[in-house]
């Protein structure tokens, strides 16, 4: 979903002391595909940090909701979509409410709908969303997302 290469990265981790983190000047992105901007608490030793991720699937996003603790927790996702999918004419950044796998009545193929906290709806398949049987919640910010502590912030 997104490349790096190494004229892009920057030796900053080095410099700071972070051992086997690297950062990157710029990331490509692979195709005009939806991904997820998400922002997760971190408890690190005695203060709570603030950290922002971008995510290329829905699965890695199912992934770390699995994954959340008393010491890594999802704040708040963002669906960050093309025109193909938002239908507007250009990319949109938009808080993401929740995602449900749907199957499509006749055929029983399966995908995701995306549902925006402004009450927009995306599918990446092109099918009237009425027509399907709704499957399990992936993603839902009233059950996934906690609050952000408050506390020194990163």
């Amino acid at each position: 979903m997104f490349t790096t290469y190494p004229q892009a990265e920057l030796w900053l981790g080095t410099l700071a002391g972070l051992r086997g983190q690297r950062t990157w000047s710029f990331v490509e992105q692979d195709g005009l595909a939806p991904w997820f901007y998400v922002q997760i608490g971190r408890r690190k030793q005695s203060a709570n940090e603030t950290y922002m991720l971008m995510l290329g699937s829905t699965a890695e996003l199912g992934q770390l909701v699995e994954e959340q603790s008393d010491s890594m927790w999802l704040e708040r996702a963002y669906l960050v979509s093309p025109p193909s999918i938002n239908n507007t004419e250009s990319w949109l950044m938009e808080s993401l409410l929740e995602i449900e796998a749907v199957t499509e009545a006749d055929s029983r193929r399966s995908h995701v709908v995306f549902k925006m906290t402004n009450g927009n709806l995306y599918s990446l398949e092109d099918y009237p969303l009425a027509r399907v049987a709704k499957d399990p919640i992936i993603f839902s910010a009233k059950c996934h997302v906690k609050p952000r502590v408050d506390g020194p912030q990163r």
